[in-house]
């Protein structure tokens, strides 16, 4: 267990929602890995104030297409946070190489 709290952002909970239950349920187990290993992703960029924006994606399921996640993450000042952000299906041309 650790100290780290990650949230879903209203945003982002209707942007899952759209998608289908699903991407609901993805997000749900992605916040929970987040709260072990806050930087999973790619980080995108930092502010001099140290909040770090990090991107990852979630594999496509039978009812769900592939999808791109932004979250933040917030060391300072404790607890640590995340805040997922957006949610977005990630869209990959089938004839893209």
């Amino acid at each position: 267990m650790t100290d780290v709290i990650a949230v879903t952002t209203d945003l982002a909970e209707q942007q899952a929602r759209r998608i289908g239950p699903a991407a609901v349920d993805a997000l749900k187990n992605l916040r929970a890995e987040l709260e072990d290993n806050p930087r999973l992703g790619r980080m995108r960029g930092a502010t001099p104030e140290g909040v770090e924006v990090y991107l990852t994606h979630i594999e496509p399921r039978p009812d769900m297409p592939p999808l791109t996640v932004t979250y933040v993450y917030t060391p300072d000042p404790p607890p640590p946070t995340v805040a997922i952000s957006v949610v977005t299906p990630h869209d990959t041309p089938e004839d893209d190489t």
